[in-house]
């Protein structure tokens, strides 16, 4: 959890792992230009929003479905209800729409939307300030890629993400609000260059990953399975794409107490089989996951133990070899 409170009166908790997440934030620090955030992930809610925020005029809440438990947390404080506006566009969570207080909108005029587009539009809804070309481009490649439109402006969200994979999410926050707004929204040369550099470092992290990764069989659907803490949907798409025969990928990340499912085929949901393994676990239909906790340990504990005996079939080959 990363918090920057320095006692404003507007509060953004937003999620932590992802530029959607750090989108609203940015667009909240360029609106209203003094507020508080906090980045963290969904099960972090249910303790965080215990706090005393009465402080707060305005809290927003953004990428961050409510497990139940965070649901009931709200309806036992007046105030929270009373100030909390809520942005999110998760699959899974939509069931929870029947609280005043939940507000999980998949699309909008047939488009799918992301949190940090939902955010957008609500603050247009209150003044002009960011009705430009910069944070409409900013707006859509965040969109684009975290919700994988490829038809969007998928590339320009990429090149986002991977500025985000070189910083830590402060510093990102930071960067993207110190670019010129007046213009169209443009990595400068400096990062651009940081970026090529570093793809030559991702690709070798791909292809080792991919080398190690063990496909079995989850209910009739062909899964590859791999153990990793970096470029989580970058890595689940090269995955994908360098084996079609793959349905998703299983990505355990130990390091973030998480597990990441990804796909590219048509057909496959992978929101439905995070639930699967954890009752919370949900997200998009080619882009969800679940925490690790007693429910869902036990049940990767055989595809853990199938990729560390593939690791040890992968150590002794290479000792045979070299």
């Amino acid at each position: 959890m990363i918090r920057k409170q320095e006692n404003n009166k507007i509060l953004i908790i937003s999620h932590m792992a992802d530029c959607d997440g750090m989108g609203s934030v940015i667009l909240g620090i360029k609106y209203f230009k003094n507020i508080d955030y906090i980045l963290c992930e969904a099960s972090d809610l249910e303790c965080l929003l215990k706090e005393d925020f009465s402080n707060y005029e305005q809290i927003f809440i953004c990428d961050l479905p409510f497990f139940k438990e965070t649901i009931n947390v709200i309806e036992d404080n007046s105030y929270l209800k009373e100030h909390l506006k809520h942005f999110d566009h998760h699959e899974s969570s939509v069931r929870d729409n029947n609280h005043s207080f939940v507000n999980e909108v998949i699309s909008i005029d047939g488009l799918t939307v992301s949190a940090t587009y939902l955010f957008y539009q609500y603050l247009k809804s209150l003044g002009d300030k960011l009705n430009k070309k910069f944070y409409e481009e900013f707006v859509e490649g965040v969109r684009a890629y975290d919700i994988w439109d490829k038809n969007g402006d998928f590339e320009l969200g990429k090149k986002i993400t991977n500025v985000f994979t070189l910083i830590e999410p402060v510093s990102f926050i930071d960067y993207i609000c110190s670019l010129d707004d007046s213009k169209e929204f443009m990595i400068t040369k400096e990062i651009d260059n940081l970026i090529l550099s570093n793809e030559k470092k991702m690709n070798n992290y791909f292809e080792k990953a991919y080398e190690k990764i063990v496909i079995t069989d989850y209910k009739g659907y062909k899964m590859a399975v791999t153990i990793n803490e970096q470029y989580r949907s970058l890595l689940g798409n090269y995955i994908c794409n360098k084996n079609k025969d793959i349905d998703f990928v299983l990505i355990i990340n130990f390091e973030r107490f998480s597990c990441s499912l990804r796909c590219e085929k048509d057909g496959v949901d992978v929101s439905v089989i995070a639930s699967e393994f954890q009752h919370d676990g949900g997200g998009h239909t080619k882009s969800s996951g679940f925490i690790l906790d007693s429910e869902s340990i036990p049940k990767i504990k055989k595809y853990v133990d199938l990729y560390l005996d593939n690791i040890c079939k992968w150590v002794w080959l290479e000792n045979l070899l070299f």
